[in-house]
């Protein structure tokens, strides 16, 4: 989980893009194999009404449409 203080919707997307991007490109060495890893993220903007519950639901419904998508993207 990422607080992004301020953060509009859209900021919170690219944001999210970068990591996912950064993630995809990483290696990993594991027992001298050379390893890939790729992220699905899910995001959520705090509205006004919001309680920590429904905003936590809501990204993580965010989470679960990137991952039926294909995963390796993002959702918001």
């Amino acid at each position: 989980m990422v607080i992004l203080p301020k953060c509009k919707n859209e900021g919170a997307i690219n944001f999210a893009e970068r990591v996912r991007v950064a993630v995809e490109r990483a290696r990993f060495e594991f027992e001298a194999k050379e390893l890939s890893v790729t992220v699905s993220v899910g995001v959520a903007t705090f509205v006004e009404g919001d309680t920590q519950q429904s905003l936590f639901e809501r990204a993580d419904q965010a989470l679960y449409r990137a991952k039926r998508a294909g995963r390796n993207q993002v959702c918001g």
